[in-house]
């Protein structure tokens, strides 16, 4: 009898664990998160998607917010580190949301509080909010007006709400609503105040004016080694330097692409298996790189340096 119980035990343990694995693959590969930035003092902050995790210049790594599902990140100019938590209740069959901020003496406070999520949830952040700012303090964000609808919005500080650019359903280069768009994903702010998106595999750029050029075509695939991801996220993070470079996570092809000021693509960052990236940062010429592992979602570090070293942070 105590023979049957003790293989029932492993029975379950055996399966509870499997079913973990699984569940974990399907987060992973589903949505990773893309959250990754650097403060003032060089502190990285990340996402795995169950914590951000901090890693300070010394090494010394320590969780920053525990228990949040985050998937972007967002630092302002006094070093406040803000992020999302995303969380579903099965119970009403709902998504909710919350926003929340930490500050450098560590004090943290939510800035949006709990609120369920309407249908157009993924349209943004949390439709009306975003961590997508410039140095002027303007918020951008992608909209669907409408049916067959995309545009790209921009919020002063004042709280005045504008189109920037987009409007019916396409592809096409122009300036303010004369320009179409397919599918708005990722939005970063370059260092002279453009915004670049990604569009379908494109890599746009808005200027302040809401002029829309195209820089680069083809950006999205998927290599043999990947486990199953959805075309969608081929693509993931996207972020600047300060020359105009906009780099690009090839998450479907293991690789980071650099795209230059004239719309050349270059491969500057290679991952291996299990490992793909999802995001980045650059401070001090230095590029910090977020990866993901295959199937159980382990997150990790690396620096690129201005001399092309490149070292895992702990």
């Amino acid at each position: 009898m105590k023979g049957r119980i003790a293989k029932s035990a492993r029975i379950r343990s055996v399966l509870a664990a499997a079913l973990f694995l699984l569940a974990a693959a399907g987060s992973a590969l589903a949505h990773p998160g893309w959250g990754i930035v650097v403060d003032s003092r060089g502190n990285v902050f990340y996402t795995d998607l169950a914590q951000v995790w901090k890693v300070e210049p010394s090494g010394k790594k320590s969780v920053a917010v525990a228990h949040v599902h985050t998937h972007e990140l967002y630092l302002d100019s006094s070093d406040n580190l803000f992020g999302e938590h995303l969380w579903y209740v099965a119970a009403g069959e709902q998504w909710w949301h919350r926003v929340w901020k930490l500050s450098p003496d560590g004090k943290l406070v939510d800035v949006i509080p709990s609120r369920r999520l309407t249908q157009d949830w993924w349209e943004g952040l949390a439709v009306d909010s975003s961590f997508v700012r410039d140095s002027a303090g303007n918020m951008y964000w992608a909209a669907g007006l409408g049916k067959g609808q995309k545009a790209i919005m921009k919020r002063a500080p004042d709280g005045s709400v504008t189109q920037l650019a987009g409007g019916p359903k396409g592809d096409a280069d122009g300036k303010g609503a004369a320009a179409r768009f397919t599918r708005l994903d990722r939005m970063a702010v370059g260092a002279d105040g453009s915004l670049y998106v990604l569009d379908v595999g494109r890599l746009r750029k808005v200027a302040p004016d809401g002029s829309v050029t195209t820089l680069a075509r083809g950006l999205g695939e998927k290599s043999g080694t990947m486990l199953a991801v959805q075309p969608q996220h081929y693509l993931m993070g996207l972020w600047t330097d300060s020359v105009g470079n906009v780099y690009v996570a090839n998450y479907g092809a293991r690789q980071v692409k650099k795209v230059g000021p004239d719309g050349r693509v270059t491969v500057f960052l290679r991952a291996r298996f299990p490992y793909a990236p999802t995001g980045g940062a650059v401070w001090r010429g230095s590029t910090y790189v977020l990866e993901y592992m295959d199937a159980v979602g382990k997150a990790r570090v690396r620096q690129v340096s201005p001399e092309g070293k490149i070292t895992t942070l702990p």
